[in-house]
């Protein structure tokens, strides 16, 4: 009688268990985390409920509302997700998902440098981070695996200098990168016509131009010209050569500026300057006619810079009588016009390799006068009213 009442109970005591386990029993939630439950800022992780074992027709519910398999989620915290079979049986898990910051390098240093600058440093600050530096445009001479490094800049155009730093406690790590313009200037001097011109056609050859690009040129540090390429006539006297120190700025958008300094050798040639040394009251080369003074007598005396290496001088007095010409300077020669209009002397100076030109503008007329029914001689007096009271036009051959 006793052993059939303990079988009894060990009966129904097994019964009692199979009929108060539940049906989602064997479901076990499980929730993976991919690339992992720990990531940097930046990545994403995807939170994905694995139910392998659980009957199918499963609902999902996350903490974040979310009703998927899967989430993905950006941000420290904890997430949670309960699942539901067909049975209202349910079963919950969670993760922790860690976030961590990244580093924030921040390269200082030169961000303007000539080609073949040497030794420039570049740094970020000491974090007890790991750093890993990369240079275009140059070479890295010391300092990597440090936060500071130095730098020979051997390439022109636009250069980089960057650096990861990685925070060794959690493998996190960020990029920088700082451009550096590395910086070049050549041009070209060519001759323009004969050597004893002095016309140079100057050319910038490098950095190519882009918008915001300004040029300064200087001759013996006198600015001569403001574009990227420039004819100048030198003036150099005398026999022999002059060599002038011509200077290229070029200065980029944002302010970085580099320079280059070369010779540039021109052919001398005389120097054509005379004086009349007896003027009219009206200037050097002016005469307004007044009453019966109807003539102009100029008296030209030479003075030329170059008179010790001249050799000859020629002047057209451009009213078709007969020039003056002479290895002798003019001193004290006159010529006297008659004419009412404006003559273009000519003076033509020469040594052992060139000749010089220079044209003289001689007025002789009258101002207008009277009234409107004799306003007097006006011949040429357009032309002398745009003009000074000296009348000069150079020109060189």
């Amino acid at each position: 009688m006793i052993r059939k009442i303990c079988v009894v109970a060990f009966a129904f005591s097994s019964i009692l268990f199979l009929a108060g386990r539940p049906a989602f029993a064997q479901c076990k939630v499980h929730i993976t985390a991919s690339p992992g439950a720990t990531v940097c800022a930046g990545q994403t992780v995807t939170l994905a409920v694995d139910i392998s074992q659980c009957p199918t027709g499963a609902t999902y519910h996350w903490s974040t509302s979310a009703t998927t398999s899967t989430i993905n989620v950006t941000t420290s915290g904890d997430y949670s997700v309960t699942v539901t079979d067909a049975s209202s049986n349910t079963d919950r898990d969670t993760i922790t998902v860690t976030v961590n910051a990244l580093p924030v390098p921040a390269i200082t240093g030169s961000t303007c440098c000539k080609v073949g600058t040497n030794n420039v440093n570049y740094s970020t600050a000491l974090t007890g981070n790991n750093f890993s530096w990369s240079v275009t445009g140059g070479i890295i001479v010391s300092g990597q695996g440090s936060n500071s490094i130095y730098v020979n800049w051997t390439s022109s155009g636009t250069g980089t200098v960057s650096v990861i730093e990685t925070n060794p406690a959690n493998s996190c790590s960020k990029t920088a990168t700082l451009n550096v313009i590395v910086t070049s200037v050549t041009f070209s001097a060519t001759p323009v016509g004969s050597a004893c011109d002095g016309k140079i056609q100057l050319a910038t050859t490098y950095p190519p131009h882009s918008a915001g690009m300004t040029y300064v040129w200087k001759s013996n540090n006198s600015t001569i010209g403001t574009t990227r390429d420039l004819l100048h006539q030198f003036s150099a006297y005398g026999t022999g050569s002059t060599t002038f120190q011509v200077k290229l700025i070029v200065t980029h958008p944002g302010g970085c500026k580099d320079s280059i300094t070369s010779p540039v050798t021109v052919t001398n040639r005389p120097d054509a300057s005379i004086q009349n040394t007896n003027p009219a009251p009206d200037g050097e080369w002016t005469h307004c006619i007044q009453g019966e003074d109807t003539t102009f007598t100029v008296v030209i005396n030479n003075t030329s810079s170059t008179t010790g290496t001249n050799t000859y001088y020629e002047i057209d007095w451009d009213d078709g009588s007969v020039h003056y010409s002479s290895s002798v300077p003019p001193m004290g020669v006159s010529h006297t016009y008659s004419l009412r209009k404006m003559f273009y002397l000519k003076l033509t100076v020469t040594n052992a390799q060139c000749s010089t030109i220079k044209i003289y503008n001689v007025f002789n007329g009258s101002n207008p006068q009277g009234g409107i029914s004799n306003i007097g001689n006006t011949t040429n007096y357009a032309a002398y009213q745009r003009r000074s009271n000296m009348f000069f036009r150079k020109i060189h051959f």
